[in-house]
């Protein structure tokens, strides 16, 4: 292939481009996902982003970001391409200056239904927060140190983050460094995480499989 010149100079030849291979297309039936995103009273949150991510990196999934769809005017989304799995899926929603508190956890054996809350980051609370027997809810205190006492912090930011780089439930500490978070499953959770907001240096924890947990976050 021959580059083009300008006014008339010598043109000089160059290598063909490489183009980059495609992701592979997965013969895994595809299954639909939909909701609602809303506020904890109930009012529609338009424009969240929603996404389905696999609890694992392998599998009928390409790569670990999962598939996704915007919320409408009516807090509405559907995702109409997630792989079908029998395993658990996270369905996420996040919007600037919002959380989701509680985990959103489902099996895609066929079309499924998914509602999410999310809460504005001024308005989480660490308590009331909706419990069910097949999950169980982690709180605690993130604080720092001084001179020996433990000083809160608040409005650190506080998650599970299950598979690297990929946030499934989180929320801000209150005034007393407190948080809590709920929808969690009640084996094993890796990949707790406590920062202070904008500082990207996370503190991470887990806690054995069980019911409801506390665990306490102290950062530097």
């Amino acid at each position: 292939m021959l580059a083009v010149g300008c006014g008339g100079d010598a043109v000089a030849p160059i290598s063909p481009s490489v183009t980059a291979p495609s992701p592979p297309i997965s013969s895994t039936p595809t299954v639909t996902v939909s909701g609602q995103v809303t506020s904890p009273v109930g009012t529609p949150i338009a424009a969240a982003r929603v996404v389905v991510y696999p609890l694992r990196l392998w599998g009928p999934w390409y790569g670990p970001w999962g598939r996704g769809s915007d919320a409408d005017d009516a807090g509405r989304y559907r995702i109409t391409n997630a792989p079908q799995d029998p395993d658990a899926i996270f369905v996420r929603a996040w919007k600037d200056g919002y959380v989701q508190q509680c985990a959103k956890i489902v099996a895609l054996s066929t079309d499924t239904n998914a509602d999410l809350t999310l809460t504005r980051k001024e308005d989480v609370v660490i308590a009331a927060l909706p419990r069910s027997a097949a999950t169980r809810q982690i709180s605690g205190t993130v604080y720092t140190l001084r001179d020996n006492v433990r000083a809160p912090v608040a409005g650190a930011w506080v998650g599970w983050e299950p598979v690297l780089d990929t946030v499934i439930a989180d929320t801000i500490t209150d005034s007393q460094g407190r948080y809590r978070l709920c929808g969690l499953p009640i084996d094993r959770v890796n990949g707790l995480f406590a920062e202070r907001t904008g500082n990207y240096s996370p503190v991470y924890k887990e806690t054995a499989a069980g019911g409801d947990a506390t665990v306490d976050f102290e950062l530097p």
